[in-house]
């Protein structure tokens, strides 16, 4: 036993004392940092600086020497020296951070698969993309910016996490990224980052571009409606409209507020707060649309004249779509329509829609009532009793308001178009009276023919 700690003790140790030797069976493998037009072993770094560990490949002896005339023929910090190798961080930083340039002077080849054109690498390419590096023994450009951006997420990802105390690790915080476990913090922000990161990109610049535009146009107006959304919360739209440098009017959304009140205080608070959160000057502020609800346009206490008290050049105009809504519903009150058909409470083109669909697909609607009738449930009870319900009279008021809507309908849409011409909105309205008092004067023989439209839909009734 001494006998054998003594000759170990002779024994001058190395460096590759400390490594177990590699079977020649295990020599090459998918981790192999051979090039594939050079069977030789790949040299040391030298000219870095500060040294870098050999490369973890196993294709690479431990106790080989290595071959001078390689090292002298190609570039100890050739990037190409390191695909598919294994390197710790610290390594990777001092590769990339001195990786080899050629030469001002450095003829690069003219590769065999670009002989045709005649095309090749170009030095000036270095200093337009300070991303590029070139190797020589894979002659060619190697990208490093990809690996770069893939990285800016990640790290993005951890600073949050730090930012708002957050612990990275999760139960399961290995391998590949599992939408179905929970794996940790970390990993979960990572995976809902990449799901709409350039999406979410885009809306946020689209934003920035209208808030840009509006204040460069130095007079806008801002245009708010209040509804209720799916969750029964009340919601505030809010909308600019501006002249952009192309002297063309532009009308653009902003963003969605969420309001807990609906007096005239809060609705103007929430539309200055809006504007200023987006980064809109609200110097600017000179027009104000809104419907004409008594919280909106109230002279005293509405939104129009609490904005106006801090914005005096902010004029408020009435909805001229929303007046036309509101004369039509006033005089289209026909209680049978009324009943059978759920309007549209706001949007006076969903009324026609409403209308007019219903007359189209009248046959089917009976011939689905006569179906569900069969039944014994209250369903069909209700069925039954709708379907009794559509008489004559429901009938010809049917095939009348569609009339009478089919003319509003154009002007109703000239009304709401972004780039509205007032000339034509009169003219298109001054039309509109026109022929509704020429339907007036020719009652019997108009009458007549909407009679013979609801004689056609009677047959199916019956």
């Amino acid at each position: 036993m001494e006998g054998k700690r003594k000759k170990d003790d002779n024994t001058k140790n190395t460096l590759f004392t400390y490594f177990s030797k590699k079977s020649r069976n295990n020599k090459l493998n998918k981790e192999s940092c051979d090039d594939d037009n050079l069977n030789q072993t790949i040299p040391e770094t030298h000219n870095i600086v500060l040294s870098v560990d050999q490369p973890s490949c196993s294709t690479l002896k431990q106790d080989e020497t290595i071959d001078n005339e390689l090292e002298t023929h190609f570039r100890s910090n050739d990037i190409g020296l390191f695909t598919n190798c294994t390197l710790t961080d610290a390594d990777k930083k001092l590769v990339l951070k001195n990786v080899w340039v050629p030469d001002v002077n450095y003829e690069f080849p003219l590769l065999e698969k670009y002989k045709a054109k005649g095309l090749k690498f170009q030095y000036k390419w270095f200093t337009e993309f300070n991303w590029l590096v070139y190797s020589e023994i894979k002659q060619g450009d190697r990208k490093n910016y990809i690996n770069r951006s893939r990285l800016i997420p990640i790290i993005e990802c951890v600073i949050l996490c730090g930012q708002q105390e957050i612990a990275l690790r999760g139960h399961r915080d290995s391998g590949k990224i599992n939408k179905f476990e929970n794996q940790g913090n970390f990993r979960s922000i990572l995976k809902f980052r990449s799901r709409g990161d350039a999406f979410l990109n885009s809306i946020i610049e689209e934003e920035r571009e209208i808030v840009g535009k509006v204040n460069a146009s130095e007079g806008f107006a801002v245009l708010a409606d209040e509804t209720t959304d799916i969750a029964t919360k009340e919601q505030l739209t809010l909308c600019v409209r501006f002249i952009d440098n192309n002297n063309m009017v532009n009308e653009s959304f902003l963003q969605f507020v969420i309001i807990n009140s609906l007096t005239g205080n809060d609705l103007a608070s929430a539309i200055i707060d809006g504007l200023n959160n987006c980064g809109i000057n609200c110097d600017y502020l000179i027009g104000q649309g809104y419907d004409g609800a008594s919280n909106m346009s109230g002279k005293y206490k509405g939104v129009q004249a609490i904005v106006r008290e801090k914005y005096p050049k902010a004029i408020y105009v009435h909805c001229a779509a929303h007046t036309l809504n509101l004369a039509v519903s006033k005089a289209s009150n026909i209680q049978p329509i009324r009943n059978c058909l759920r309007l549209c409470a706001t949007r006076w083109i969903q009324r026609y829609d409403a209308v007019n669909d219903f007359a189209e697909l009248f046959p089917y609607v009976m011939d689905a009532l006569d179906n569900i009738s069969i039944s014994h449930d209250s369903l069909g009870t209700d069925a039954s009793i709708l379907s009794k319900s559509i008489d004559s009279e429901f009938i010809i008021s049917l095939q009348v308001v569609k009339l009478l809507f089919s003319y509003g309908l154009p002007l109703c849409k000239q009304l709401q178009k972004i780039r509205i011409d007032l000339k034509e909105a009169v003219e298109l309205s001054n039309d509109v009276i026109k022929h509704l008092k020429l339907i007036r004067t020719n009652a019997k023989e108009e009458f007549h023919k909407l009679f013979l439209q609801a004689e056609v839909s009677a047959i199916f009734k019956n």
